[in-house]
């Protein structure tokens, strides 16, 4: 029998009472992925409780700039994970 890494990794976090920061981690890798480096530079996931993610941008122009795009955030986000789903963004 074969046991990925990540699934043997969620467990551990599972049984340890750790999920919530396997599922951040999870997270912060697709920011990474999917995000242009613009924004990444400006913007970090720091947060995931009750299926809402928490940004950090680094100014209140990037701050309003993410939140008018929110909805779509959270789209490409949802399109790659896909044992999470974020249901809300606050950005701070």
């Amino acid at each position: 029998m074969t046991v990925l890494l990540k699934d043997a990794l969620q467990h551990y976090f599972k049984a340890s009472g750790r999920e919530r920061e396997f599922r951040l981690g999870a997270i912060q890798e697709v920011w990474e992925q999917v995000m242009d480096h613009r924004i990444q530079s400006h913007a970090t996931v720091i947060d995931f409780r009750q299926d809402m993610i928490t940004i950090r941008t680094s100014n209140a122009v990037w701050r309003n700039e993410l939140s008018l795009q929110k909805m779509q955030i959270m789209e490409l986000l949802n399109n790659e994970l896909h044992e999470i789903k974020i249901r809300d963004i606050r950005f701070k």
